[in-house]
């Protein structure tokens, strides 16, 4: 529909009246331009959900797109392998997805509400790009607050546990990856790689 042509604008207005939920991702300020923002719409339909996804936050007109992104919440610059390797970005469009899951997150919450309030009360959510990528960074920031120092590139590696994420190559040349969680685990794992005895040196007893 053209939301420029009051005949494609009369449409989407109609539509709202059965509708429940509206998912909008315009640039802010657009959705007022075209006449189909919350405020509008919640005058055609004041139960209505009006979710919001956007680049930057609602005060911030610049488009937003998962790659850029990437890069500036810290994620480009954390992932690939150790320096003097360069940033590299994730292969899937993480940052889209995460803000999908989260404003999936405002909706469900808000018919709950609604429901509460006996089907009458609409709502207004909004996720940014942004906020949902850093928000995601919590391992990495809850590190920095511990140590004071910026996460690094360390490949498969794991900052903290060892070894856990770490590809290793075997003597059939198959590649795999371990997830050694626990003190216990580790034991267990030098045991079946017929080295017992690790586990009980007095450098590896505890991950740290």
């Amino acid at each position: 529909l053209d939301l420029r042509d009051p005949r494609g604008l009369a449409v989407v207005h109609d539509m709202v009246k059965d509708a429940d939920v509206v998912v909008a991702s315009h640039k802010p300020g657009d959705a007022e331009k075209l006449h189909v923002d919350y405020e509008t719409l919640s005058k055609i339909k004041p139960s209505l959900v009006y979710a919001q996804i956007t680049g930057y936050g609602l005060d911030d007109e610049r488009a937003g797109y998962d790659a850029v992104i990437q890069a500036e919440s810290g994620f480009q610059y954390m992932n690939g392998e150790a320096h003097p390797s360069p940033p590299t970005k994730m292969p899937v469009a993480l940052i889209d997805l995460l803000a999908a899951h989260q404003i999936k997150e405002g909706i469900l919450a808000s018919l709950w509400k609604r429901e509460r309030d006996g089907g009458h009360t609409g709502n207004f959510v909004s996720v940014s790009l942004m906020a949902a990528g850093v928000s995601a960074l919590a391992n990495q920031a809850t590190g920095y607050l511990r140590t004071n120092s910026v996460p690094q590139r360390i490949g498969s590696d794991h900052p903290s546990i060892c070894p856990y994420g770490t590809v290793f190559e075997c003597r059939d040349g198959r590649l795999i990856t371990l997830a050694i969680g626990s003190d216990k685990q580790f034991a267990s794992l030098c045991t079946v790689l017929g080295h017992p005895a690790i586990a009980i040196d007095m450098k590896f007893q505890t991950n740290p």
